[in-house]
C-alpha cells in the first residue's frame, strides 16, 4: 500500500506527463471532452462536441484515468475529478448529473491539517482563461469570441480600500482579534447599484481590503475607469465612513498592478518599501512622481549594487505614514510601465529586530550603553519612582494585623508594653533599642504594640534567606513595599549581558546605590506624611513607626563582611537622620548585647544623639506559673513542688516554658522533662563553649576556632554556678586577665549575657536553663576535675612564663654588678623586688602543682573504682552465665 505522500508524488508526475501529451494533441487538432466541477457546487457539467480520433489516441487515453492541472485550486479542501472520453463516435449531446462522486480524492493526510489557501477571484479568472486556452476547440473559441463581442462593455477592475482595520505591525499585535465585525454591507452601500461587486478580499494585517467589481463601460458615466474612480472617491468622501473605531474615514485607490495576496506569518507592513526593478531602472524623480499620490515620502535612495553583474538594483522608499506604503504596494505591485520598460516588484522592509539591535550594541557600545542607561533613568524617574512611592505609602497606611490573637489575660501584659505605646504616640526624638535574649518574648511584645496600628512598617531580618546582600535587599524591599524592586533590574541586566558581549555587569548597580535609593524614597514618603502631623507636640498621634527585627544578627551572619558593613552603615545612618528630623520612630530589636554600643558610636560620629535602650528580661515567677497552667490546660496535673522546680530551673523564659509544656502534654512528668532539658543544655555548652564536638574539631575540615580559651570559660562557669550574677570587671581582670575581646566574644556567643543589677553591669548565664546546666556541670566530679586540671596547667604555664622573665632580668642585673665590688642602691632595690616576685611565682606554681597532684590522685581513684566496678560486673555476668548452663543441664537430664 503506497503512502499518501508517494501517491501525491505519482499524481504530480503523471499530470505533468499528461499536460505535455495534451499540448501535442491540441496541435494535431485532437478535440477532447472536458469535465469541470465548480468549487461552489457539486454539479458536473458535461459539454461534448464532435470529435475524431485514431487508434493512437485511444491507446493514449486508455493509459491515463485523469488529467492534472498545474494549478490546484482549493487544495486540501475541494476535490478535482477529471474524466477523459476516448470514444470513437461522433455525438452532440449535453447532460447534467448532480452529486456525482469523483473517482479521485486527495489523501486525507492533507485535509484540515492547515487552513486552505483560496486565491482571489481575479486570479481564478486568469487560471480559467489559461485552462480554456489549453482544452478548448476551435468552435468554442469562435463562440467565446462572439460572446466577448456581445459583452465587450462589461469590464473588471480592482480597488484598494484602507482604514478598515488596525494595521498589524508584529506577531504580538493582537488588536485585529477584536475587530472581526462584518464590513460587507457597509462597503456595498458605498458602491453604485449598477456596479457589481464580485468579491471582497480582506487584508486584516494591512488594515484594508481589495474589492473586485464589474462595471458597464457603455454607461456614459463609466466610459473610462478614471470617471468611475472619480465617482467612487466622491462617494467615499461624502459618506466619511469610519470602520472599527478608525481615526480616519475609509478611502479607495485604483489597483493598476497585479496584487500579491499572501498569508505569510512573518511579513508585516512597515513604512519602508524595497522596490526591485525587473527591467531598466527608474530615476528618483520618476519614482517620486509615481508614488507621491499615495502618501508623503520621507526619503528615496538606492541600495548598493549586488555582487552579481546582472543582479538588479533596488530602491528604498520611506513613507511618513504606514498607510502610504501599504497603498503604494497594493496598487503598483507587478505593474509594467512601457515608457520605462520595467516592472516594479515591491516588498516591505522589515523593522529593526533583536539581531539588528544586538548588532548595533556590538558595533557601537560606547554610544548605545549610555543611551540605554539614560533611558533606564528616565523610566525610573517617570514611571518606577511614582509606583514605588504609591506602594510604600499603601504599605505604610495599612494597619498591622498578625492573625487571630488569643484572649489577653493580666499575666500576658508587661510594663514595657505601656511604656512603648505611650512613647510611640508622641513625636520621635531618639532611636529605641529593645535588647533581650532569644525566647524572652520581645517579638510578642512588639506585635502587641503594633496590632491594628497604622503608619507602621515591620522589617523582619530573621529570615534564613538573608545570607547575602541581594537576598537582604529583596526582602527589605518587600517589607517596606518597594515595588518594582531591584530584582527586575537584575533580570534586565542579565538580558543585556546576554545581548552585549562586552557589557558584562554594565547595568548592575552597587549595593550602596540600591540601599541609598530605597532609603531615600522611604524618607520622601515619610516627609510627606510629616506634613499631616499635629501642630501641638503634646497631642497624641500615631506617628510613623519603623521596626527592624534581627538586623544585627543578620549582619553578623552575612557572608560578605564588606557588603554587610555597607548595609549596616546605610540603615543606621538613615535611622539617625529620620529620628532627628522627626519623621518616624525607629526601633531595633536585637538579641545582641552590644548592638546598643554600635549605634552609640554612630551617634557620636554624627555629633551626638539619643538612644533609648530597653533591656527586656524574663517574666516574673508568678507569670511563668500562670503561663504553664494556661499552656498545659486543666487535664494535666501539676503540684506546687513541680511549680517550684520549674521556676528554679527555667525562670521566666518563654521559649523554655513552651518546650516544658509540650513535654508535659506528651506525657512526661516535670522532673523527667527538666532533666532532659538540662542534659541537652549541657551538651550544647560542651559543644559550643568547649569545642568538645566533631564540628568544632580544628584538625578536621570545616572546624571553627574558639575565640576564648577553655580555662577562661570554665572559671566563668564556676563563678556563675556559685553566684548567679558576677561582676563584669571581676571576670575581666581576675579570669580573663584584661582580655576584653575574649570576654565580649563569649557574651556574644549566646552562652552568657548582660544584666543590669542595681545600675551595675553584671554577667550571668544566657538563660536560667543554662544556669542550671552550669550547676550540673560543676557538680559532675569527673568533668569538674578534668577541667580543673586544664585550668591549673594553663595557670602554671602562665606563671612559668612570668617566672622566666623575672629570671632573665635577674641574670642581667647580676651581669651588671659582676665587675664592681659594691652593688648600687638602685640595682639592689630592683634585685630585691625581683626576688620577691620570684618567690611569689614559685609559691603559686607549688600551690597549683599540689592541686594537680590531688586531682591526679582523684582521677586515679576514679579509674581504679571504675576498673573494680567493671570486674565486679564481669564476675556477675560469668556467674549468671554459669548458672544458666547448670540450669540447662538439669533440664536436659530431667527430660532424658
Amino acid at each position: 500500500m503506497a503512502s499518501p505522500s508517494s501517491r501525491l508524488l505519482n499524481l504530480i508526475t503523471n499530470g505533468n506527463k499528461l499536460l505535455s501529451q495534451l499540448s501535442i494533441l491540441k496541435n494535431n487538432n485532437i478535440i477532447i471532452n472536458k469535465n469541470i466541477i465548480s468549487p461552489s457546487t457539486s454539479t458536473i457539467k458535461k459539454t461534448t462536441t464532435t470529435t475524431t480520433t485514431t487508434a493512437t489516441t485511444t491507446t493514449l487515453f486508455s493509459q491515463s484515468k485523469f488529467s492534472f492541472y498545474n494549478n490546484i485550486q482549493y487544495f486540501g479542501k475541494s476535490k478535482i475529478p477529471i474524466n477523459l472520453n476516448n470514444s470513437t463516435t461522433t455525438t452532440t449531446t449535453t447532460t447534467t448529473s448532480t452529486n456525482t462522486k469523483p473517482f479521485f480524492e486527495l489523501p486525507k493526510l492533507f485535509e484540515k491539517k492547515y487552513y486552505s489557501y483560496i486565491p482571489p477571484t481575479w486570479e481564478e479568472k486568469d487560471k480559467e482563461k489559461q485552462l480554456n486556452s489549453i482544452t478548448s476547440t476551435k468552435e468554442e473559441e469562435d463562440n467565446e469570441e462572439s460572446n466577448k463581442m456581445g459583452n465587450s462593455c462589461i469590464k473588471d477592475a480592482i480597488v484598494w480600500v484602507n482604514h478598515l482595520y488596525p494595521i498589524k505591525v508584529s506577531r504580538l499585535d493582537f488588536r485585529s482579534l477584536f475587530f472581526h465585525i462584518p464590513i460587507t454591507k457597509k462597503l456595498n452601500s458605498l458602491f453604485p447599484s449598477d456596479v457589481k461587486i464580485i468579491s471582497i478580499e480582506k487584508r486584516i494585517k494591512e488594515g484594508g481590503a481589495y474589492i473586485h467589481f464589474q462595471y458597464d463601460s457603455s454607461n456614459p458615466e463609466y466610459k473610462s475607469i478614471e470617471m468611475l474612480m472619480s465617482k467612487l472617491k466622491s462617494i467615499f468622501a461624502q459618506e466619511k465612513k469610519h470602520f472599527h473605531f478608525a481615526s480616519r474615514p475609509a478611502k479607495c485607490k485604483l489597483v493598476y498592478g497585479r496584487p500579491f495576496v499572501e498569508d505569510i506569518d512573518y511579513r508585516f507592513p512597515s513604512t519602508t518599501l524595497k522596490i526591485t526593478f525587473k527591467g531598466s531602472e527608474m530615476s528618483p524623480d520618476d519614482l517620486f512622481r509615481l508614488m507621491r499620490p499615495y502618501g508623503h515620502i520621507k526619503d528615496i535612495h538606492y541600495s548598493s549594487p549586488l555582487p552579481s553583474k546582472d543582479g538588479p538594483r533596488q530602491a528604498i522608499v520611506s513613507f511618513k505614514r504606514m498607510e502610504g506604503a501599504i497603498a503604494t504596494r497594493n496598487c503598483l505591485h507587478n505593474k509594467y510601465f512601457p515608457e520605462f520598460n520595467t516592472s516594479l516588484y515591491m516588498d516591505y522592509e522589515q523593522l529593526m529586530r533583536i539581531n539588528k539591535l544586538k548588532e548595533q550594541f556590538s558595533k557601537h557600545p560606547k554610544i548605545m550603553i549610555p543611551l540605554l542607561g539614560i533611558l533606564a533613568t528616565l523610566l525610573t524617574l517617570l514611571l518606577f519612582n511614582p509606583l514605588r512611592e504609591y506602594f510604600i505609602n499603601k504599605k505604610l497606611s495599612s494597619p498591622c494585623y498578625f492573625g487571630e490573637q488569643q484572649e489577653e489575660d493580666d499575666w500576658q501584659e508587661r510594663s514595657e508594653q505601656k511604656v512603648l505605646q505611650t512613647h510611640f504616640n508622641f513625636p520621635p526624638n531618639s532611636i529605641v533599642m529593645i535588647s533581650a535574649p532569644k525566647g524572652s518574648g520581645k517579638s510578642s511584645l512588639i506585635d502587641k504594640v503594633l496590632e491594628n496600628r497604622v503608619n507602621t512598617l515591620l522589617i523582619d531580618c530573621n529570615q534564613e534567606v538573608n545570607n547575602n546582600d541581594e537576598e537582604f535587599i529583596e526582602s527589605f524591599s518587600k517589607d517596606i513595599g518597594f515595588f518594582p524592586s531591584y530584582s527586575l533590574y537584575s533580570s534586565f541586566g542579565s538580558v543585556v549581558d546576554a545581548i552585549i558581549p562586552t557589557g558584562k555587569g554594565a547595568f548592575h548597580s552597587t549595593t550602596n546605590y540600591q540601599m541609598q535609593t530605597i532609603l531615600k524614597l522611604l524618607d520622601e514618603v515619610l516627609a510627606k506624611k510629616a506634613k499631616q502631623f499635629p501642630l501641638d507636640p503634646h497631642q497624641p498621634f500615631e506617628y510613623p513607626l519603623i521596626v527592624i527585627d534581627g538586623f544585627f544578627g543578620m549582619i553578623q551572619a552575612m557572608e560578605s563582611k564588606e557588603k554587610a558593613n555597607i548595609i549596616m552603615d546605610s540603615v543606621i545612618q538613615w535611622a539617625i537622620t529620620s529620628t532627628q528630623r522627626g519623621h518616624s520612630h525607629v526601633v531595633f530589636l536585637s538579641s545582641d548585647s552590644f548592638a546598643g554600643d554600635i549605634i552609640k558610636k554612630y551617634l557620636d560620629n554624627r555629633g551626638g544623639g539619643q538612644i533609648s535602650t530597653i533591656q527586656l528580661g524574663d517574666v516574673q515567677p508568678w507569670m511563668a506559673i500562670n503561663y504553664i497552667k494556661k499552656r498545659i490546660g486543666p487535664n494535666t496535673p501539676i503540684t506546687q513542688h513541680d511549680m517550684e522546680l520549674v521556676v528554679d530551673n527555667l525562670g521566666g523564659r518563654y521559649y523554655d516554658l513552651n518546650v516544658l509544656s509540650q513535654r508535659m502534654i506528651a506525657g512526661d512528668n516535670v522532673e523527667r522533662a527538666l532533666s532532659n532539658m538540662i542534659s541537652k543544655a549541657v551538651s550544647e555548652i560542651r559543644a559550643e563553649g568547649f569545642g568538645l564536638s566533631k564540628r568544632n574539631d580544628e584538625s578536621k575540615m570545616g572546624g571553627t576556632k574558639l575565640k576564648w580559651s577553655r580555662p577562661q570559660l570554665w572559671e566563668t562557669i564556676k563563678k556563675i554556678a556559685e553566684n548567679d550574677f558576677v561582676s563584669y570587671d571581676d571576670l575581666l581582670f581576675n579570669v580573663f586577665l584584661g582580655d576584653e575581646t575574649s570576654l565580649n566574644n563569649l557574651i556574644s556567643s549566646n552562652l552568657l549575657r548582660f544584666q543590669n543589677v542595681d545600675n551595675e553591669r553584671k554577667v550571668t548565664a544566657y538563660s536560667p536553663l543554662y544556669c542550671s546546666a552550669f550547676k550540673q556541670m560543676v557538680n559532675d566530679l569527673e568533668f569538674n576535675v578534668g577541667m580543673d586540671i586544664l585550668v591549673q596547667k594553663a595557670r602554671i604555664e602562665e606563671e612559668l612564663s612570668k617566672l622566666s622573665k623575672v629570671e632573665d632580668e635577674l641574670l642581667k642585673i647580676k651581669n651588671l654588678t659582676s665587675k664592681s665590688w659594691f652593688e648600687p642602691l638602685s640595682i639592689k632595690k630592683r634585685r630585691i623586688l625581683l626576688e620577691d616576685k620570684l618567690k611569689d611565682h614559685v609559691a603559686k606554681i607549688e600551690h597549683r602543682e599540689n592541686i594537680l597532684k590531688k586531682h591526679s590522685l582523684f582521677q586515679k581513684f576514679i579509674r581504679e573504682e571504675q576498673m573494680t566496678r567493671m570486674e565486679l560486673i564481669k564476675k556477675q555476668r560469668e556467674q549468671s552465665k554459669f548458672e544458666r548452663q547448670q540450669l540447662q543441664q538439669q533440664q536436659q537430664q530431667q527430660s532424658i
